[in-house]
């Protein structure tokens, strides 16, 4: 009798992103590869962040922050804005404090959005689930807050464009440096605002290549520590004591009327920007930093 038992097959079902064309049009499978941090002592989810337990203990009297974002669209304001994606803070020897990515709960009124991924500004759908071991933003800024008020100094590269992304308490009273309205580094600055950026700063001071695939915000922590650590005693003259924040405020308002725009609007229609088949491309951080017995540089 002939077998009449149903034939199985093994099925591999791939996003469509991994679906590739021959020379021909004919279609082939090339899984991407997901690079995710395995969970520790110290980042009990697995997570590309490398610090979501603040570590106290490394907070120096300098320390310096960085973030990168994803965005919110407002539907009263037809507008999107930015706010926390992932936030790290580095102490005076490089070394990470704190290194999160932030889990926003749905809110009436407001959709989720990142800028296009073709950016490379490190921030993917993936990395803001709590699953993947985002943390919810209440908790960031909690942390954030602590290790910002033990320090003496937050030192930060257009640092208005962090402190604008967190609730108005999280930076109050704190005092701040800012490497990229620091005179001497506006050289390398271009346009009537001469405000220079990350990128142009540590290739022309530092002789670093950064975020030439994609932002890291801890390597860009880094880096404003070694810009700020290349001039300290001139960033501090020029822009500490009482009052600094409030006049660097100033400045930087000043700056944005007069270029028409605010400085922290994404030209980018971020509308329906996703990746297809809900994967990320992520590239590897590499470190670029010379290392130390004192700590990553």
């Amino acid at each position: 009798m002939p077998n009449t038992e149903p034939k199985s097959r093994s099925v591999q079902t791939v996003p469509y992103s991994a679906i590739k064309r021959d020379a021909r049009g004919r279609p082939t499978i090339q899984p991407e590869r997901i690079t995710v941090k395995t969970s520790s002592r110290w980042n009990p989810k697995p997570t590309r962040a490398t610090q979501t337990i603040p570590r106290m203990d490394l907070i120096t009297p300098v320390i310096a922050v960085d973030c990168e974002f994803q965005e919110v669209y407002l539907e009263e304001l037809g507008k999107c804005r930015h706010r926390v994606g992932r936030v790290s803070i580095v102490n005076y020897d490089g070394r990470t404090i704190y290194d999160v990515f932030a889990f926003y709960p749905e809110e009436a009124g407001k959709r989720k959005k990142l800028a296009p991924w073709r950016l490379g500004l490190g921030v993917y759908w993936e990395d803001i689930k709590l699953r993947n071991g985002a943390c919810l933003i209440e908790e960031v800024e909690l942390n954030v807050e602590a290790i910002l008020h033990r320090a003496e100094i937050v030192v930060g590269h257009a640092v208005h464009n962090d402190i604008k992304v967190f609730s108005p308490g999280v930076w109050e009273g704190v005092e701040v440096g800012d490497t990229q309205i620091y005179e001497p580094y506006r050289e390398w600055g271009i346009g009537r605002q001469r405000l220079p950026k990350l990128s142009v700063l540590a290739w022309s001071v530092l002789g670093w290549s950064i975020q030439s695939q994609e932002h890291s915000s801890v390597e860009d922590a880094q880096a404003t520590m070694l810009l700020d650590r290349a001039n300290e005693a001139g960033i501090e003259q020029e822009q500490g004591g009482q009052g600094g924040l409030v006049a660097r405020s100033q400045e930087l308002e000043a700056q944005e009327e007069v270029n028409g725009t605010e400085l922290e609007e994404d030209p980018e229609d971020t509308e329906g920007e996703t990746l297809e088949g809900g994967k990320v491309q992520v590239v590897e951080v590499v470190q670029h930093l010379p290392l130390s017995e004192s700590g990553v540089f």
